[in-house]
């Protein structure tokens, strides 16, 4: 089996930080001769303090996985910067209804220390 990987970053002339991009890996198997077993692409989008607020996995097999991240207002007085509020990760499978997680995040306000989670489990029925 082989594999190949592709990336290919977006250009943002801005030094140090954590840019969109887009990546590739196949794999083939030389045993068959098939082109490719699977293709994973992964793409990721940040925002303007580089914090990554989406990020998706598909897979050439019909699975994919999207996770979409919002953050707290950075509070640079004190320096706490990029806490996540909320968290939605959503899971897809062929054949299969989407199954969606979300997790909430609270801080303490002077510490910028982790205070709790709560994690919740949706799963949407089309109709």
């Amino acid at each position: 089996m082989v594999s190949e990987a592709s990336r290919t970053p977006a250009r943002i002339p801005v030094p140090f930080a954590l840019r969109p991009h887009r990546s590739s890996n196949a794999t083939h198997d030389l045993t068959t001769f098939q082109n490719y077993l699977t293709t994973t692409t992964t793409s990721a989008e940040p925002d303007a303090y580089g914090n990554v607020t989406s990020i998706t996995v598909a897979t050439s097999d019909g699975f994919s996985k999207t996770t979409t991240s919002q953050y707290k207002a950075p509070d640079t007085a004190a320096w706490i910067l990029g806490r996540l509020s909320s968290v939605t990760v959503t899971s897809s499978a062929p054949g299969q209804q989407p199954v969606t997680r979300t997790s909430s995040f609270d801080y303490n306000a002077s510490t910028g220390l982790l205070t709790s989670e709560t994690v919740e489990l949706a799963i949407r029925f089309s109709g």
